[in-house]
């Protein structure tokens, strides 16, 4: 059999990190300490700081166990841990990490192909002494060779990690791609529960009970219910787990001034934390959010934190400021990834923005990648992607031979999402207003067009009878010309006008009638333009309704839930099932889900999207929309319910009006 290694090219695109995270686009150094929504790198682990306990306690449990599963929310910096800390930690361990992040576009290899891939391209790129794969050799039966041994250019053994991050993509982006997804639950199934393949061809040489690897699956917290369902076929992702926390205080001021001694005192840094703390509350009316001294000790997102003092420090520098000091610190505004959103389209055309809003993310509101070579120049020019990378707004990424554009950070799609949302609800009131323009300039062509008739025929009966007093005329000149004319002629003559007058007479009666028929063609239109008016009203009154939800406008909503037209053709519940673990306070987490009860098969046809509103401030995103594929039932992961929760129900009928609901979840709990 004969030994074979990928091909130079692969090998050499993988070693570059074809499937890990691009880095900020200007490498970090002492003036530029901070990546913004990026993630840290080996390079800039210097720069990383705040997490030495998180490190530690990660390191051992991938020590001490074959599979470890790292989750926590979005912006806390699971990437910057694993790639800035934890890898450095088991190198100086006698490990060897293998990241990975899989891919899932149509033409991508399957994902246990892509670990194979990423494990040659790894020990390739570090010097790692190891047999090549032989031709058709599965990744099991090479991890289980009798005598496989992978040694560093030190000539210390060494043990394989590999690190599947952002393993939630696995649930979004996999849904592309079903039958991969179901290939890879196997494959790593018997990879991490170290379980001899089904399709095992030989077993011959094989070290079939030995397992000289480890896996860390890293994800988002609200993904875990997902990752549960795995759980019956892969035991070992509920068996070590390690929760990644926000920031303490006394670690995001470690973030901080660790990172940047030179450039601010310690009591700058702390005031740096604590406006970060404070902004990551909710906002007050006017839409900006004061720091109160409540801030001081509250938790810190990595991310948020990170990405204000990148905008801080480019500010300083453009002022020409050798440090912070309190004026810049003071002349910053709140609403920091709002602002930072929206600055970034600046100059760019509104198309622009809409490209990102609508392609970048998913219907479900996570983060989504598009080829640059259906992006571009479609959408947006080479000019503008480059500049909202150098805004460190997106990035490009190589995966597998193809470009593909993506967020810099899923901490962005909540911001982005909003952003797709107004886009929506301007765009359903520009369609209302001119579907109601489009059917006033229909009548109005309309009356103008009976109108323009009525005017031709009025034309041509006036030249007709212009034509019958002309004969009437020259008859009557030929009398007087002749005077002596008999009797008999005259007697013609005068029956003559008499037709002539029975002629008009029969005309004016015409006349009338057409009148008539003008005026009765008037009201008809007058109808049709009050039955236009009335329905843009329904029109105008369900957009009203539906902003009110979408945009919790408690007043609007308690108006017309206790005005005579509330209405619900549906009632609803919702249920609890424990995910078999507690937040830091000691409360059971839970996955709620709510959902429509005892409505009749036909009535839920009937029905195309349900949106429920969640008005509290622990939600990231208060709006859960679903729809009939999931049986309108929508979910979320916390500990607690929501006395009010307001429910939108949209109807696939467009004439027929939204409704508006209200009800305790917790009573439906029976809490």
């Amino acid at each position: 059999m004969s030994l074979v290694r990928p091909p130079a090219e692969a090998r050499s695109r993988l070693a570059r990190g074809a499937d890990a995270p691009a880095t900020a686009g200007q490498r970090l150094d002492a003036d530029n300490p901070w990546p913004g929504l990026d993630a840290f790198d080996e390079a800039s682990r210097r720069f990383f700081h705040g997490r030495d306990e998180e490190i530690e306690t990660l390191a051992r449990r991938v020590e001490g166990a074959p599979l470890v599963v790292l989750f926590g929310k979005s912006g806390l910096g699971k990437t910057s841990l694993l790639r800035a800390g934890l890898m450095p930690r088991l190198r100086e361990r006698r490990f060897v990490p293998v990241y990975v992040r899989l891919v899932f576009q149509e033409d991508a290899p399957a994902p246990v192909d892509q670990l194979r891939d990423a494990l040659v391209a790894t020990l390739a790129g570090e010097g790692i002494d190891a047999p090549p794969f032989a031709q058709g050799e599965t990744l099991w039966a090479y991890l289980h060779r009798r005598e496989l041994e992978f040694w560093t250019a030190q000539n210390f053994p060494c043990t394989p990690v590999f690190m599947l991050d952002q393993f939630e993509e696995v649930f979004t982006l996999g849904e592309r791609r079903p039958q991969a997804v179901a290939g890879l639950r196997v494959d790593l199934g018997d990879l991490a529960e170290n379980r001899i393949p089904a399709r095992l061809d030989a077993s011959a040489g094989l070290a079939l009970r030995e397992m000289r690897y480890r896996f860390l699956v890293s994800l988002r917290e609200d993904f875990l219910p997902e990752l549960e369902g795995w759980r019956a076929s892969i035991p070992g992702l509920g068996k070590v787990r390690m929760r990644l926390a926000p920031l303490q205080p006394a670690q995001a001021f470690e973030a901080v001034h660790a990172a940047a001694p030179h450039l601010m005192d310690e009591r700058l840094a702390r005031r740096i934390v604590d406006f970060v703390a404070a902004a990551q509350g909710e906002p007050a009316a006017d839409g900006v959010a004061t720091p109160a001294p409540s801030a001081r000790g509250a938790e810190v997102e990595p991310a948020l934190l990170s990405l204000f003092c990148r905008g801080l420090n480019e500010t300083r520098k453009r002022e020409g400021k050798p440090r912070f000091d309190d004026a810049l610190l003071d002349g910053a505004k709140q609403g920091i990834l709002a602002d930072y959103y929206h600055a970034c389209f600046d100059g760019m055309p509104e198309s622009v923005r809409r490209f990102v809003a609508t392609e970048l993310i998913t219907e479900k509101g996570y983060r989504n990648s598009v080829s640059k070579d259906d992006a571009t120049p479609e959408h947006l020019s080479e000019e503008q992607l480059s500049t909202l990378i150098d805004r460190r707004l997106l990035r490009v990424e190589e995966r597998y031979g193809m470009q593909r554009i993506e967020l810099t950070h899923d901490l962005l799609t909540r911001v982005v999402r909003e952003a797709r949302d107004r886009l929506r609800r301007d765009d359903q009131r520009a369609a209302a207003l001119a579907l109601a323009a489009e059917e006033r300039r229909a009548l109005e062509e309309r009356l103008q067009g009976e109108r323009r008739a009525e005017r031709e025929r009025q034309l041509e009966r006036e030249l007709r009878d212009a034509g019958r007093f002309k004969l009437l005329a020259a008859a009557l000149a030929v009398m007087l010309v002749a005077a002596g004319v008999a009797t008999a002629l005259a007697l013609a003559a005068r029956r003559e006008a008499e037709q002539a007058a029975r002629l008009i007479a029969v005309q004016t009666r015409a006349a009338e009638s057409a009148r008539a028929e003008a005026e009765r063609q008037a009201a008809i239109a007058a109808s049709e333009s009050k039955l236009a008016q009335e329905r843009l009203k329904r029109i105008t009154d369900s957009i009203g309704m539906k902003q009110a939800v979408l945009a919790g406008d408690r007043a609007r909503v308690a108006r017309y839930l206790a005005s005579p037209d509330a209405r619900s053709s549906l009632d609803f519940g919702a249920s609890a099932t424990s995910l078999g673990y507690k937040n830091p306070q000691g409360q059971t987490v839970y996955r709620f889900d709510l959902m429509p009860r005892h409505a009749p098969e036909d009535l839920r046809r009937e029905v195309a999207v349900v949106t429920y509103r969640m008005d509290h401030p622990t939600f990231h995103n208060s709006l859960l929309a679903t729809g009939p594929e999931r049986g309108f039932t929508a979910s979320y992961t916390g500990w607690g319910c929501l006395a009010n929760v307001t429910v939108l129900i949209e109807y696939v009928d467009p004439d027929r009006p939204p409704e508006i609901a209200a009800y305790d979840m917790c009573r439906a709990l029976g809490w």
